[in-house]
């Protein structure tokens, strides 16, 4: 059985860095501002999908964004 996980969210740091608004980046991902801003915070439950167009957007692999902290290996 799997322990619960963390799992740490690297967005905003790797917004700051591509000098990309919240604004900008929900503009090149598609969804609402709002959405990214929950996403940075760890309050949104994202989907595969939106991490994928989050990462492309931002020009990185989506495990430079997440990475699962605790649980099994």
């Amino acid at each position: 059985m799997m322990k619960n996980v963390n799992i740490k969210n690297f967005v905003e740091e790797v917004r700051k860095s591509a000098n990309l608004s919240q604004e900008q980046l929900a503009v090149e991902t598609d969804v609402h501002w709002k959405t990214i801003r929950s996403v940075e915070q760890g309050k949104h439950k994202l989907s595969l999908e939106l991490a994928l167009r989050i990462a492309d957007a931002l020009e990185v692999s989506v495990d430079n964004l997440f990475k699962l902290e605790g649980g099994k290996r």
